[in-house]
């Protein structure tokens, strides 16, 4: 059953009522709603802010607003408060902001809601320089004045989100052209991917299939993701928030199978330099059981997230079944998942063998990113080399 309830967005999670020995996290705040740490959090790594630019809402599967009581899939929409409603672009001095200068919003209303921003489609004005790429893009616009100067750092800054962003470079990986940092607000300037998300895909998959993709269409998106994650790996950058709503497909009406999929998202990202993270943010259907621990973590833990994602793509169903998050995560922590019954029964044991390996509770067992595209099941799928 795909159940399309809403209900609010949560990517940063702390305590949810695991026991002393269980959690060490501090008990969840209206800034952990928001996507934030907490001012007890604190730290270096602390949770990013800036997230959600996928076809449709932000959010996570069956994530954090109130667990799984039935088998289907279930997306949170983004409850952000960044704007109480469409920004008002005619009131920004024209003369201050470039990307009014140069570009046109497209649409009745955004394409989708992140966290901390909107995003909408967007073209080039008619006066303005020739551009590289395509003409239709798509536009994060995130409102300074609801912003704290963390959250600044976080996206501004010289390991923040744009930064970040910037450097990646390939061809299953969600462009950042540009981007305007203007006097009340920062504008990402994005490629515009016109399938939508994975999550909806399945979605669609599943309305003729029964279960969610054929195999063949499932090996093509995680060859996609995987491909994209040894990339941002080999840049020594975690992502920290794989999941079905970060991965959108290029083109719409074409089949998964001949698709291309693109990682997107890197609000939550950080680069590794050579310590590893603590800070506890995710998604639970997807989170890995070390970031569930409290124990430190690094690129393994993006890897789990990926076998969360071919388990979706296979089944249309998440992972972990429970009536409330406290229950899921917990059956997170010990990897309590199942690949029995007549709906795998219908999956041949390659993609099986990947989903095991990758969601392998010890972190250290896990294959690489580079190392999970040679599995049988991935090693023939055409590769989207790097420019």
């Amino acid at each position: 059953m795909m159940d399309r309830t809403a209900t609010p967005s949560m990517s940063h999670f702390g305590n949810l009522g695991l026991s002393p020995d269980e959690s060490q996290a501090p008990e969840v705040t209206n800034a952990d709603v928001e996507g934030l740490p907490s001012p007890s959090q604190g730290g270096a790594d602390g949770g990013r802010g800036i997230s959600g630019l996928g076809g449709s809402c932000g959010g996570s599967l069956g994530g954090l607003g109130g667990g799984h009581g039935e088998s289907g899939l279930v997306r949170e929409e983004s409850c952000s408060n960044l704007f109480l409603h469409e920004p008002d672009v005619q009131k920004v001095d024209s003369e201050s902001c470039e990307f009014e200068q140069r570009y046109s919003l497209v649409g009745q209303g955004p394409l989708g809601e992140g966290t901390f921003g909107l995003v909408w489609r967007c073209t080039p004005k008619a006066l303005a320089a020739p551009l590289r790429g395509p003409a239709e893009r798509a536009a994060k616009i995130v409102r300074k004045a609801r912003l704290q100067p963390r959250d600044m750092r976080y996206l501004l800054g010289d390991d923040g989100e744009i930064a970040t962003h910037l450097t990646m470079k390939h061809p299953n990986i969600v462009e950042l052209f540009e981007y305007f940092d203007e006097p009340q607000s920062v504008t990402l300037v994005l490629e515009f991917c016109r399938g939508g998300d994975l999550f909806d895909a399945i979605i669609q998959a599943s309305k003729t299939t029964g279960r969610g993709f054929l195999e063949n269409a499932a090996a093509v998106a995680t060859s996609h993701v995987l491909s994209a994650l040894a990339y941002v790996h080999g840049q020594s950058v975690v992502h920290r928030d794989v999941k079905c709503e970060n991965v959108l497909l290029a083109q719409m009406g074409v089949p998964a199978d001949c698709n291309t999929f693109k990682l997107c998202d890197f609000g939550f990202a950080a680069h590794d330099r050579g310590e590893g993270f603590s800070d506890r943010l995710g998604s639970p259907d997807t989170v890995a059981p070390e970031v569930v621990a409290g124990t430190r973590y690094s690129f393994p833990a993006d890897l789990w997230s990926t076998g969360t994602l071919v388990y979706m793509m296979l089944s249309a169903t998440p992972p972990f079944y429970a009536p409330t998050d406290h229950d899921v995560l917990r059956k997170v922590r010990t990897g309590n998942y199942s690949l029995c019954g007549t709906l795998w029964d219908s999956v041949s044991a390659p993609p099986k063998h990947v989903i095991t390996s990758l969601m392998t509770v010890d972190a250290k067992l896990r294959p690489t990113a580079g190392e999970a595209l040679s599995k049988a099941w991935l090693k023939d799928v055409p590769q989207l080399q790097p420019p």
